[in-house]
């Protein structure tokens, strides 16, 4: 095949070397960054460094398209979309996120919002990140139907596997009801990123169509 290659040389360089850094000031394990045009979804950068030894980093996996990961609050864009696209509501409606202590249903621990907030609009919900008023708000919809929240997901693209052309690209996951390890707080935690498992090439992909009016 042809090989064909979208890479900007001197974005590369800059690409790169951010990571590098952030990595050495946070001592991580890992990290990737991919840079990807907004109007073709070319990628001009994509840099991918794992520590080895003596805290040195180097190129080891293609942790971008290769490696899945549970992607956290990040994912809550993809939850009120869902929301907005199955229901007449707005940024402006509220939720309780009840002072940033919340037990869901089922669940073995308290969940904990960093920024405690009681009865606000799900915009400011989901500009401070709230994982208690993203999963009431999810929770209290989907509860009778998760299926339905699913369903939803996989019209944004979310559950197919990625088109780029290479070698060992992974399938992402999304629990399903139908799965034995479902459970009352299984619907909760996938709306705030848990549970469920992308590679960072499927979110910005996600994140890029939304940059794009949809494609």
């Amino acid at each position: 095949k042809d090989l064909i290659t979208t890479i900007d040389l001197d974005l590369q360089d800059i690409v790169h070397e951010a990571l590098l850094r952030q990595l050495e000031i946070y001592e991580a394990s890992f990290g990737t960054s991919i840079l990807m045009d907004v109007e073709s979804g070319a990628i001009r950068a994509i840099s991918n460094l794992k520590k080895i030894k003596n805290k040195k980093y180097a190129e080891v996996l293609n942790y971008a398209v290769a490696h899945k990961v549970e992607p956290g609050s990040t994912f809550k864009l993809a939850s009120l979309m869902a929301y907005f696209e199955d229901t007449n509501a707005t940024v402006e409606d509220s939720i309780d996120c009840k002072n940033g202590v919340f037990r869901f249903r089922g669940a073995p621990i308290d969940t904990k919002d960093s920024y405690p907030m009681s009865v606000v609009s799900i915009k400011e919900a989901f500009a401070r990140s709230s994982n208690i008023g993203l999963g009431r708000l999810i929770q209290n919809y989907y509860n009778n139907n998760p299926q339905k929240f699913i369903d939803r997901l996989y019209t944004f693209g979310l559950g197919e596997k990625s088109k780029i052309d290479l070698h060992g690209i992974p399938i992402p996951y999304i629990p399903s009801p139908k799965e034995d390890n479902w459970s009352l707080i299984s619907l909760p935690w996938m709306s705030y990123g848990y549970g469920l498992e992308l590679t960072p090439l499927d979110l910005l992909t996600f994140y890029n169509a939304v940059a794009n009016n949809g494609v």
